[in-house]
């Protein structure tokens, strides 16, 4: 099976640093910088992860999170 994650979160060395060690266990990674470009990918893909930041730009991690 193919795990997908969606990594939610501003600072890009941080996710950098996540989404190299995920695939290097064969997961499927997908990189949001900002909660209106996550809110998008949310509604186009389907995930079995989303590792969210709470301080986002343009719709912040609460607000995502309960939409």
């Amino acid at each position: 099976m193919d795990y997908r994650i969606l990594i939610v979160d501003d600072e890009e060395n941080l996710v950098k640093g996540i989404k190299y060690n995920l695939e290097l266990d064969n997961y499927s990674v997908d990189v949001s910088y900002d909660g209106e470009d996550a809110l998008r990918k949310i509604s186009e893909n389907i995930y079995n992860l989303i590792i969210l930041d709470i301080m986002l730009p343009k719709v912040d991690g609460l607000t995502l999170l309960k939409k």
